[in-house]
């Protein structure tokens, strides 16, 4: 059984794919975590700050499938993407005047390479009134989801859940 600590986690995980160590729930869509191309372990957090699970990134070119999913035993409803610091403000130890909100693993891990130190990365029905809820007021909301239908949507509903609370801008790319 691994520790409650998240770095506990990680380190165990990072040790067994060196092995080549199969866990029970590595497996993704029905197949291994190796012969799916699956490469890219993210923690995901609760709104309370803590590590409820993981999203697995597929990263080798040329693969059928989904880009993203929960390892076996692992569910994203309710739970984000977050950045150490963000972390920290979700635990109530930290108030940041900016958050960065984005779509996704490769969206949100170049947010946080840019040097945003509050950035939380959503997919559908990750985002809840509870993550909304730890956001300081009068914060400034950057909203960075795709420029699409459903970013469109995630961007609405985080919106809402922010609405007379804090300053919220929705991010454009500029060509």
């Amino acid at each position: 059984r691994l520790g409650p600590d998240p770095s506990v986690r990680a380190r165990h995980l990072v040790r067994s794919l060196r092995r080549g160590v199969a866990r029970p729930w590595m497996r993704c869509m029905g197949r291994g975590w190796f012969e799916g191309g699956w490469r890219a372990l993210m923690p995901t957090w609760d709104a309370r700050g803590q590590h409820r699970g993981w999203r697995a990134r597929q990263v080798l070119p040329g693969r059928d499938g989904p880009k993203a999913v929960g390892p076996a035993g692992f569910d994203g409803v309710g739970l984000v993407l977050a950045s150490p610091f963000a972390v920290r403000m979700l635990r109530g130890e930290a108030q940041p005047k900016r958050v960065i909100i984005s779509e996704g693993e490769p969206a949100f891990l170049a947010w946080v390479a840019s040097g945003e130190r509050t950035v939380f990365g959503i997919g559908s029905g990750w985002w809840t009134d509870d993550h909304a809820d730890k956001i300081p007021t009068g914060c400034e909301v950057v909203i960075a989801t795709g420029l699409d239908k459903a970013g469109d949507r995630y961007a609405e509903h985080v919106t809402r859940t922010l609405a007379g609370r804090c300053t919220v801008v929705r991010w454009r790319p500029t060509a």
